[in-house]
């Protein structure tokens, strides 16, 4: 299971040509369908939209141990510490409770790929 948080502001900028912004949309939807992705948008108009510097993903690996790998403008950096990771995890609850809920976030996704057709 893979459970994301997404900015709306990325979700509007358009990565290669405009046309091909509603494909780019369309996978995020398929892979939302598939059950193994939980996305969750971060709409421009939460009341407290926390600041992040980068990406970061916190991974449990096969001997339960959890990791982060965050990645920022200069590269990236892998936190082990269990102190570091729960700081990454706390962060990712503020933005879950700042994000629009799954249901919401497909029907935010696909008024934006309307936008763009």
């Amino acid at each position: 299971m893979v459970r994301a948080v997404v900015d709306e502001v990325v979700l509007r900028r358009v990565c290669g040509t405009h046309e091909v912004m509603p494909s780019q949309l369309d996978h995020l939807l398929a892979l939302a369908e598939t059950g193994r992705v939980l996305l969750m948008v971060l709409p421009m108009h939460a009341p407290w939209r926390p600041v992040s510097t980068g990406s970061f993903r916190i991974m449990t690996l096969t001997d339960g141990r959890q990791i982060v790998h965050a990645s920022y403008e200069g590269g990236y950096v892998v936190k082990a510490l269990p102190t570091e990771v729960n700081e990454f995890a706390s962060r990712f609850g503020d933005y879950q409770a700042e994000a629009l809920p799954p249901s919401e976030s497909v029907t935010c996704i696909r008024k934006l790929r309307d936008e763009f057709q």
